[in-house]
């Protein structure tokens, strides 16, 4: 699986002051957390982070990562989302590489900046488009989910303890973190790509910090979010950076794909034939 395709795959904050850490101990922790995050995604329009992304590849024994900053806006209900990365490294050697993948009103964008290569690619009409980050979408970092939608599709329960180096420093630096460990139900279609999908939150905001999603091949996925701003208002340079239009300056390799055609309705049949 791609990376665009992760970064393609539910958003946040309808109460910015959150809840007391002490509280989540009220009531049973897993439906406490879905509640909140189902509550927290009512005022959400626009979020900004900088983003670390980070995939462990199974067969090869590999690593990459890559880092910038995560845009993601909702008007009129159409989710956008840009991952806006500037450097990458590859088995610890760091380098810099600019590439920007957004997607908006139905739209897969990648534009690598180091090759000159923009791919536009149609998903869906842009009445039907989804949220990117919905739990179990390409970018699984979900605020705002609803619990029915979720229980529906997952088993979930509360990671008991933290295991994972990353979490672990992200824990020192929060009120206080709680886990969720999702495994697909069988017959859902997120059963035929993932294992499992772990996410943590702040419980003070209820926006997720990290993610960690492992693919049926065993491929590991991280993705942590930092410096999180909710409802900012989106700097010219940050519009950009969601923008779908090609470019327009000479040198550039442009690949439009739209979807085909719908094939013509067959035509119904007379009552007396």
């Amino acid at each position: 699986m791609t990376m665009s395709a992760l970064l393609i795959a539910a958003m946040v904050l309808a109460d910015t002051t959150g809840v007391p850490c002490s509280n989540l101990a009220a009531s049973d922790p897993v439906v406490h957390a879905l509640n909140q995050i189902e509550l927290a995604g009512t005022d959400l329009q626009t979020l900004s982070s900088d983003v670390i992304y980070r995939k462990d590849d199974a067969l090869l024994g590999s690593r990459e990562i890559r880092t910038g900053t995560l845009l993601f806006e909702r008007i009129a209900g159409t989710p956008r989302l840009a991952v806006d990365f500037k450097s990458r490294v590859v088995n610890n050697r760091r380098r810099t590489e600019a590439k920007r993948i957004v997607y908006a009103d139905g739209w897969l964008v990648e534009s690598d900046e180091s090759t000159r290569q923009f791919i536009k690619r149609q998903l869906s009409p842009a009445n039907e488009a989804r949220n990117p980050m919905r739990l179990g979408g390409p970018f699984p970092m979900p605020l705002g989910q609803k619990r029915d939608d979720v229980t529906k599709r997952f088993e979930v329960t509360q990671i008991a303890e933290f295991s994972d180096p990353d979490i672990l420093n992200l824990a020192g630096a929060t009120c206080e973190l709680i886990g969720l460990h999702l495994i697909p139900l069988d017959n859902v279609p997120e059963a035929d790509q993932w294992r499992s999908i772990d996410i943590w939150y702040d419980t003070s905001t209820w926006i997720p910090v990290g993610v960690v999603a492992i693919e049926l091949n065993g491929d590991t996925r991280r993705i942590r979010l930092l410096r999180s701003r909710v409802n900012p208002t989106f700097e010219d340079t940050q519009r950009s950076a969601l923008s779908i239009v090609e470019p327009t300056d000479a040198g550039w390799s442009i690949d439009v794909r739209p979807l085909p055609p719908s094939p013509p309705e067959s035509p119904s049949e007379s009552p007396d034939s």
